[in-house]
């Protein structure tokens, strides 16, 4: 590594160079143990091809520093502590440490190699950490050096024969020597780091051999060649591709190995980057080269000052809220201050400082935090400078990681500003006090920044509209809702309408999002329901009719998301559309795309949907359509999966369960409404296609309830006028009676179903092929998930757009996981006020008829007409009940009073008139 060669000439061979030749000269004759005799080596070297615990001299063995590049100086120390210190002093110990034989190389069987030129193809590095040692006790313990000096003459060494001495031969053999003792393995090749080197210096020995490299031929070579010590250690093609990959993006930046190697030093196995995982998810993360380095950097510095190796899992690596998206902030956080705020020095101690500043802004493992760290030199720095460099303090401890964290996850981590961070209410108040002593250091004006100015003068002019106008109205708190539900669309949800025909058009789309590169787990959602739009005649109910599947469509969403998913990550779900036949197709079109799958049946709660009139004039036997089969698939081995149970839909049963009981349907109120005008516009393509027929003949018989204003059923006859000349632009064959609003999707998917997907599978991002009425899209937003959709057309998407926004704009101002607290406070309190008003109005209506004797419309000292009629009506017998008394029958009309006097004079007038011819 740079700087080995010059380090160990000055601080190892500088001192030891004349033991080492004072050594050299002694023989064999002053080792300790066995004597060095060359014939019986060599007779066994001949029958077992290698010799084991052979004593020489240490001195006989060559030390090259150029050989050990890879070994870094700090791993050195700490191998020579471990075998050559005792108590934190160098001291020699009575024999060679047990199992770390230096392995040397035999290259004949008839003659060995000269003194001084025995070379080793393993464990070399112990005998450098001996001579560290060695120097180490020369200048601070000079009466162990006697004891050194008898334990170079008596090391223990292995002989191995090698026919050829090719970089592959030697390569295997030192890593089958590495792999015998987990001791040897902490120094010699059980670390992330030394897997990457394995995996790039096997390539790099294939490649010679003129081989086509590849993931797999590394991993059959390292499978054939190397006893592993156990057998989860026999990396797997993937896992050889992966390693090569961290090698490739580790060359660009030397840096990045020191950072690794002094982690592993400190903190041993335990440290983050021992994990080739943890390792490969920084490096497809980062953008580029420079973000990696200061990653790595970052992950260290919490590494000391929680001084555990241990301080971020897998999962808080891959989040977009995590701690990798957080360092990559702070960079961006810091370029913006430097680009955006010039500091000066007056004399060379103040331009010093403020270098430093800037030195330890751009390299985290300079920043020491401790308490007993001198921070003296920050008294150098100008006051504004101070300031700041405490505001970066306080993000880089993570003072500020509830905020940081809460917007980065609700928004897209790469594209969260610095301007929003500085906004938040906990950084707001220093970062205004900061502005405030800059500008008095470069001589601005004590002024509030343009756009804070402009911010306040905007805010004073709507309270100044707001107390002209009254309080807070309804219509000020819904427009508040809906522009930040416009605001929150845009962030979360990409909406895409490609042309069917034209080939790869979905999947091109689709990698070109800025999720789709960010490597985190993606869920991909089809409902064949959503797909399609009914053909549904008078009369007959919309519940009922269920769209063909459209397999154009389906192979076309199955591809875009195999171009985005990644073998044991992603996960793609897909609804059968509760027809058999549809089952069969999905089922062809998973097998050819050699995706797993598992059967998932989605039983939807009966007495919802007979609520919501699923079953109106529903006959015939087994017709309810309250069961489909959700596929859930995979690319090669199924992935780790953390959720035991369900919690949106059916809740507490655990996820191994088949089946999903009680699955609510999207109710009336809920479903996309469109215009009759605006039909054939959103579904171009899909208006007109023919509908087969369902599987069940008797499944229904029509409903009085349809989507538009019906009276009798009226289809027309076979052979009529009317069936011959149907056209296209209207056919549903229906009679509107006056603007009339359509729901083209009624079975759209509900926002709990894909909620309770989300919470099983943990995406961190949601891709949608069928888009439908925007059910499934709101419940990914309800979990705080970016999404991409695909719409039919523009017009599908923009309306689906103010569906949307409508209700998310409700759900901000309701008690729900998007709740906005402000927003929710001035419901509550509009709300209060309306019900103030309506038991004012009450209260007042009873006070005036219980204070005025009589109507405004009648004299004074007149009673009304109620009155008079409560006055003569009769008292009420104390036996008598106050029951109301039953009238079913309805009553005639009463004739009028004059003509009734008209026929009683008619009859008395008849009467006497008899009465006269009587008497005559």
């Amino acid at each position: 590594m740079a700087g080995w060669k010059s380090k160990w000439a000055s601080e190892v061979w500088h001192h030891v160079r004349a033991d080492y030749d004072a050594l050299a000269k002694n023989g064999a004759e002053a080792g300790v143990g066995a004597a060095f005799q060359t014939d019986r080596i060599l007779e066994r070297l001949t029958k077992h091809q290698e010799v084991r615990n052979i004593t020489v001299n240490l001195a006989w063995i060559s030390v090259n520093p150029d050989d050990y590049k890879d070994f870094s100086f700090l791993k050195l120390e700490k191998l020579g502590r471990q075998l050559f210190f005792q108590d934190d002093h160098p001291r020699a110990p009575q024999l060679w440490p047990r199992s770390f034989n230096v392995g040397l190389v035999a290259h004949s069987l008839h003659e060995m190699p000269s003194k001084g030129h025995f070379k080793a193809f393993a464990l070399g590095a112990v005998a450098l950490a001996f001579w560290w040692a060695l120097a180490m006790a020369k200048q601070h313990a000079p009466g162990e050096v006697a004891g050194f000096y008898k334990l170079a003459r008596s090391a223990s060494v292995d002989w191995k024969y090698f026919s050829s001495l090719t970089e592959a031969d030697l390569l295997v053999a030192e890593a089958n020597w590495s792999e015998q003792f987990e001791s040897v393995r902490e120094f010699f090749g059980g670390t992330g780091i030394a897997l990457v080197r394995l995996v790039q210096q096997v390539r790099k020995s294939l490649m010679a051999t003129k081989q086509k490299v590849t993931g797999e031929t590394i991993a059959k070579f390292l499978t054939e060649n190397i006893s592993w010590g156990h057998v989860r250690r026999v990396p797997t093609k993937d896992t050889c591709a992966q390693l090569l990959h961290i090698g490739q993006t580790l060359d660009k930046i030397p840096e990045a190995a020191v950072v690794i190697e002094e982690a592993e030093v400190r903190f041993s196995r335990e440290s983050v980057f021992d994990q080739t995982s943890k390792l490969l998810t920084i490096c497809q993360k980062c953008p580029s080269s420079n973000d990696v380095l200061y990653v790595l950097r970052g992950i260290y510095c919490q590494m000391q000052w929680a001084d555990s190796g241990d301080v971020c899992k897998k999962d808080d690596l891959s989040s977009k809220a995590g701690t990798l998206q957080s360092w990559l902030f702070v960079k961006r956080m810091i370029a913006w201050v430097q680009r955006k705020y010039v500091f000066r020095g007056e004399n060379q101690a103040i331009c010093s400082a403020i270098e430093k500043v800037y030195q330890l802004w751009e390299n985290p493992m300079l920043w020491n935090l401790n308490e007993s760290s001198d921070q003296t030199w920050q008294s150098a720095l100008p006051l504004p400078l101070q300031k700041l460099h405490s505001i970066l303090t306080n993000l880089f401890l993570g003072k500020y990681n509830q905020s940081l964290k809460g917007l980065l996850a609700n928004t897209l981590a790469a594209s969260l500003k610095p301007e929003d961070y500085v906004g938040c209410k906990e950084v707001q108040p220093s970062w205004a006090e900061f502005e405030k002593i800059y500008r008095k250091y470069v001589g601005e004006p004590d002024e509030e920044p343009v756009e804070a100015a402009d911010v306040k003068k905007k805010k004073a002019a709507e309270d100044a509209q707001s107390a002209s106008s009254g309080a807070d109205t309804l219509e000020k708190l819904k427009a508040d809702a809906s522009e930040q539900a416009n605001q929150f669309l845009k962030k979360q949800l990409v909406m895409l309408w490609p042309r069917l025909e034209e080939p790869n058009a979905v999947s091109a789309l689709l990698q070109a999002q800025t999720m789709a590169k960010m490597g985190t787990r993606m869920l991909a959602f089809f409902d064949a329901k959503n797909d399609g739009v009914i053909r549904l005649y008078q009369g007959q109910n919309r519940y009922q009719r269920v769209p063909s599947l459209n397999v154009a469509s389906l192979n076309q969403f199955v591809s875009a998301a195999l171009s985005c998913m990644k073998s044991q990550r992603d996960f793609l779900v897909i609804l059968s559309g509760k027809l058999r036949s549809n089952e069969a197709a999905v089922e062809k079109e998973l097998h050819k795309s050699k995706l797993s799958f598992k059967r998932i049946v989605l039983c939807y709660d009966v007495a919802q949907m007979k609520a919501e009139g699923y079953y109106t004039r529903c006959s015939g036997i087994a017709n309810a359509q309250a069961q489909e089969v959700a596929y859930l698939c995979w690319l090669g081995r199924q992935p780790t999966l953390r959720t035991k149970t369900r919690q949106f839909v059916d809740p507490g049963t655990d996820v191994y369960i088949d089946f999903i009981s009680k699955v609510p349907v999207t109710a009336e109120r809920d479903l996309l409404k469109v215009d009759v005008a605006t039909k054939e516009n959103v579904m171009p393509s899909l208006v007109g296609e023919s509908e087969p027929a369902n599987e069940d003949d008797d499944a229904s018989d029509g409903d009085a309830d349809g989507d538009v204003e019906q009276g009798k059923r009226n289809y027309p006859k076979r052979y009529s006028g009317r069936a011959l000349f149907r056209t296209a632009s209207n056919p549903d064959n229906t009679v509107f009676l006056g603007p009339q609003e359509i729901r083209l999707f009624p079975h759209d998917t509900h926002a709990k179903l894909l909620q309770e997907f989300c919470h099983e599978l943990s995406p961190s991002w949601v891709f949608i092929g069928t888009m439908g009425g925007g059910g499934a899209c709101l419940g990914a937003l309800r979990m705080t998930l970016p999404v991409v959709a695909l719409g039919k057309s523009e017009v599908h998407s923009t309306v689906v757009r103010q569906h949307l926004q409508q209700h998310l704009a409700n759900e901000l101002c309701s008690h729900s996981p998007l709740a906005d607290p402000d927003l929710v406070a001035r419901a509550a309190l509009l709300t209060a006020s309306k019900r103030l008003c309506r038991t004012d109005t009450a209260s007042s209506k009873k006070r005036k008829s219980s204070s005025s004797p009589s109507s405004i419309a009648e004299p004074e000292g007149q009673a009304s007409d109620t009155e008079v009629k409560e006055k003569n009506k009769t008292p009420k017998k104390k036996d008598e009940k106050d029951t109301p008394k039953k009238d079913n029958k309805e009553k005639t009309p009463k004739k009028d009073k004059t003509e009734k006097k008209e026929k009683a004079e008619k009859k008395v007038k008849h009467k006497k008139h008899h009465k006269k011819d009587d008497k005559k």
